[in-house]
């Protein structure tokens, strides 16, 4: 065999490799992840209370982040508020962002406790925060965790 019947298999390798390294599951950044909206769902007895969530997910990785489920905590002026998973399958696109509806679970102590710190302080500024992970399909089965605070507007 001559060296110039290897070269189309080198150059098959070389783009091979190449590509791995653009995706390389190591490199990828956390995505930002921030309360959107949040609903009643319905669901409310006298042990638990269910809301609708919309999480806006922003991918700051030039590559599409396969999701293939969530886990996460929304806390309330911090304190935990309610905790959920979601198995739902969404592609957040490369240096893109996505609206991902969730449905959390929390207590109805939860709530009294936030509404006694509000009445406690009526000039409180209410905060939150959103930490969890992401679940990617391919990349190994990378997880990538998140965590984000915000204030709410008045």
């Amino acid at each position: 065999m001559r060296l110039s019947d290897f070269r189309p298999v080198f150059v098959l390798m070389m783009c091979l490799w190449l590509s791995a390294c653009v995706t390389n599951p190591d490199t990828l950044e956390p995505p930002n992840v921030t309360l959107a909206n949040i609903a009643p769902a319905g669901d409310m007895t006298l042990f638990e209370q269910r809301y609708d969530v919309t999480l806006r997910v922003q991918n700051p990785n030039d590559a599409v982040l396969p999701v293939k489920g969530i886990s996460y905590a929304i806390s309330l002026n911090e304190q935990e508020f309610a905790r959920g998973v979601s198995d739902d399958a969404v592609r957040i696109p490369a240096l893109g962002e996505e609206l991902v509806k969730v449905t959390v679970a929390s207590s109805p102590l939860d709530w009294l406790r936030q509404i006694g710190q509000l009445q406690n302080n009526p000039a409180f500024s209410p905060s939150y925060s959103v930490q969890g992970k992401l679940y990617l399909q391919g990349y190994g089965d990378k997880v990538l965790p998140f965590s984000q605070a915000g204030k709410f507007m008045p």
